[in-house]
């Protein structure tokens, strides 16, 4: 197994942890897309897709994928680093697109096709919901945040001022 990583992707940086489990750190959609389709072709599958949002980084978001192989227990953990749009995996994953709908609608990481047939709908939030509450720039929970005052005795209610869209 590591052998053929070597061979076929010799040019990304690949760490190789001890026993079962490999780290790919990439660099960009089309590594992703590429090296997915190889470890598909090999009976891997993919286990869990997230996002670890880095707010001061320049390629903001990591996208962090676990594949594992059935007959030998392997576990290959994929990071990508992307401002904001990535290529989807919908087309060689199936589960990827719940995946990728989770995390469009928690950070708002867009997620593109070449078949053009990615659903970005809200998955956890309600449709009306502004902004998407996983984002280390979020500004608080929900539409308003609510303090009691003391001078005035009562609970008040301000709207949170959000950075995102």
């Amino acid at each position: 197994m590591t052998s053929d990583l070597d061979f076929n992707f010799s040019d990304k940086y690949i760490r190789f942890k001890k026993y079962v489990l490999h780290s790919l750190h990439l660099d960009t959609n089309e590594s992703a897309k590429s090296i997915s389709e190889y470890l598909s072709s090999m009976d891997r599958i993919l286990i869990t897709s997230t996002v670890i949002d880095l707010i001061k980084s320049e390629n903001r978001f990591a996208i962090v994928s676990s594949l594992s192989e059935y007959s030998t227990g392997e576990t290959i953990y994929m990071t990508q680093r992307t401002p904001l749009k990535v290529e989807s995996l919908g087309d060689i994953f199936p589960s990827a697109i719940w995946l990728e709908r989770e995390m469009y609608d928690l950070f708002g990481v867009i997620f593109h096709s070449a078949g053009g047939n990615t659903d970005l709908r809200r998955i956890l939030t309600d449709y009306n919901f502004r902004g998407h509450p996983m984002r280390k720039d979020f500004g608080g929970p929900g539409y308003y945040t609510e303090q009691y005052d003391v001078s005035n005795k009562q609970i008040v209610r301000e709207k949170p001022q959000t950075q995102c869209s």
